[in-house]
């Protein structure tokens, strides 16, 4: 499967419907991206209502999380070692970001 294209995307121009037909974005893709890639991006764009919900949905549970293992979790088991603190403000930095407040 290909992938979307990386962002930043800075600016969105061009069009992308809903299955209701409203419009939902404008994007100008460039023409030399390929089909897949192009499809890969409308599908990004069609789960950004649920990653937006996911992110918020994940602050509380990170934050509690913090009361159980510090802020640092240093892997194992073949988990990744991470930042709790780090993981909230990247979190809040994106749900900013989609909402226009950063």
């Amino acid at each position: 499967m290909v992938g979307h294209t990386p962002g930043p995307w800075g600016d969105v121009h061009g069009i992308i419907q809903a299955t209701n037909k409203y419009i939902i974005a404008r994007i100008d893709a460039p023409i030399h991206l390929h089909n897949e890639t192009t499809e890969a991006n409308a599908r990004l764009i069609a789960a950004a209502p649920d990653l937006l919900a996911a992110l918020r949905a994940v602050i509380p549970a990170l934050i509690i999380l913090g009361d159980h293992i510090g802020n640092e979790f240093k892997g194992g088991n073949g988990q990744p070692a991470f930042d709790r603190c780090a993981l909230i403000g990247a979190a809040r930095a994106a749900i900013a970001k989609a909402e226009g407040t950063s």
